[in-house]
């Protein structure tokens, strides 16, 4: 009987097998796993993985210091290692689906939940975009040790979220929410001071709520 697999990437780095949860090395079997989720399915090379594992600066034996981690993480996944932990040239993958990934499946409910914004379906895309928002736990990459692999991968994970985010809000106006949703835009602009959608849409929800001059001061 096949595994029950999840990985989770999308905050602090869990992965469960038939609902057990595995404990991770610290250290670069870590680092070497989150590298291989942030692009699950996709053959990652050996040597972008060593610029990973080494924060930039591989040693001269990287490449069998590597093949000894992907040893050790495919020991400590257990069977799960050996039927997901893959190698193909140039380098390794892990073979994962939607279902079993959590940034794969977040992926797949923002492509939803945009194309249902796009049409106008605006309770689609709510709902679409708020079950994508909720398999957040948090930062993604705090408890890998490669500032690398969080200034490579960090910002584009938090570009998928922030642009859902936006578009989620964007669709609860639309269902007359805009009340609702002030507070969070307000938070957003502060946090993203530089773009522009959100405050568009914190003059918007303000607007509707009948709070013009604070929506002018916007």
């Amino acid at each position: 009987m096949e595994l029950r697999v999840e990985f989770c990437l999308l905050g602090p780095l869990v992965v469960r097998s038939d609902d057990r949860l595995l404990s991770i090395p610290h250290g670069k079997q870590r680092t070497l796993l989150a590298a291989l989720l942030a692009h699950a399915g996709e053959v990652i090379p050996a040597d972008e993985l060593a610029e990973l594992l080494w924060d930039g600066s591989p040693p001269l034996s990287a490449r069998v210091t590597l093949q000894n981690y992907v040893k050790r993480l495919r020991q400590a996944l257990g069977p799960l290692g050996q039927a997901r932990l893959r190698t193909h040239r140039p380098g390794y993958l892990i073979d994962a689906s939607a279902d079993e990934v959590d940034l794969l499946r977040f992926g797949a409910l923002c492509a939803a939940g945009h194309a249902a914004a796009r049409q106008g379906d605006w309770n689609q895309a709510a709902a679409q975009l708020r079950t994508a928002l909720d398999l957040w736990r948090g930062q993604p990459f705090t408890d890998v040790p490669s500032d690398l692999l969080a200034l490579t991968e960090g910002p584009r994970l938090n570009e998928m979220r922030v642009d859902a985010l936006e578009t989620r809000i964007d669709a609860d106006i639309h269902l007359g929410e805009h009340v609702q949703v002030i507070g969070e835009l307000g938070r957003l602009v502060a946090a993203e001071p530089l773009r522009e959608r959100p405050r568009a849409l914190l003059m918007l929800a303000l607007h509707r709520a009948g709070r013009g001059v604070e929506a002018l001061a916007q």
